[in-house]
């Protein structure tokens, strides 16, 4: 057969219903067979000027198309070993080992490793300063924004307790005066 593609078209309200002309055509052509990697090409943009072509993956488990390379996806929520960032670049991008393991490579000093027990953690090095003409710069700013992590520590709220009992120094006095004192020998 000849290649994969699909294309969209989105069209402006007209008067006349015989005449259908597009304001945006969308090209998607799958690269390979092997992979879920697709070439993404405006056709026509009547609005303003055409962008250049670029790379997408398409995500088979949440059916959606990311301009991040699969091991970037994956590592975006947080670390994974590595036997499962080969099961999920499987399910999710069709990736089998030897491409995920290439990929992983690729992106050099951006990844982070470390052991625990005999499990090697992979993760982003989100403070890794870019260089300008490296094509990881090209999708480095796409990445969410990386999760607070440790423990975030709880507030009082103070609600429930009456204004006129909200004095500072004598709360602080009584929670002082009724800690336990150790005795000393």
């Amino acid at each position: 057969m000849g290649e994969a593609s699909l294309k969209f078209a989105l069209h402006e309200p007209d008067e006349s219903l015989l005449v259908e002309d597009a304001s945006l055509v969308i090209h998607l052509k799958r690269q390979d067979k092997a992979s879920h990697k697709v070439r993404m090409e405006v056709g026509k943009l009547r609005s303003s000027q055409k962008p250049d072509p670029i790379e997408l993956w398409f995500d088979a488990q949440s059916f959606r198309l990311t301009p991040l390379p699969p091991v970037a996806a994956l590592l975006e929520q947080g670390p994974l070993t590595r036997d499962e960032m080969l099961r999920r670049g499987f399910r999710h991008f069709g990736l089998k080992t030897r491409a995920m393991d290439d990929q992983r490579q690729a992106m050099g000093h951006y990844l982070d490793d470390r052991m625990d027990g005999h499990k090697r953690i992979f993760s982003l090095r989100r403070k890794a300063p870019l260089e300008p003409d490296s094509p990881v710069a090209r999708w480095w700013r796409l990445l969410e924004p990386e999760k607070p992590s440790g423990e975030v520590q709880g507030c009082i709220s103070t609600g429930s307790i009456p204004q006129d009992e909200l004095d500072c120094e004598s709360t602080a006095l009584e929670v002082v005066t009724t800690l336990p004192v150790a005795e000393v020998s």
